[in-house]
């Protein structure tokens, strides 16, 4: 599971906290992160076009969207 995220973004702290407590392992891509921020906006535009998904959580399994924080 691969999970894309903001750090502080209350849905995203969620999210963590609920594949947590599932035991389920991820790796957490914080956007903030990456490049000092510069990455995010392209990223999202990205998964903008495969994906028709732009907000956070955004959560992959095998690289297929699989959901956000209302999913």
């Amino acid at each position: 599971v691969v999970m894309m995220t903001f750090l502080t973004c209350p849905y995203c702290v969620k999210a963590r906290e609920v594949l947590n407590a599932n035991n389920i392992p991820f790796e957490d891509i914080i956007l903030e992160d990456l490049e000092n921020g510069a990455l995010k906006g392209p990223l999202r535009a990205e998964m903008g076009k495969r994906y028709q998904q732009t907000s956070v959580p955004a959560i992959f399994l095998k690289e297929e969207f699989i959901g956000g924080a209302n999913n």
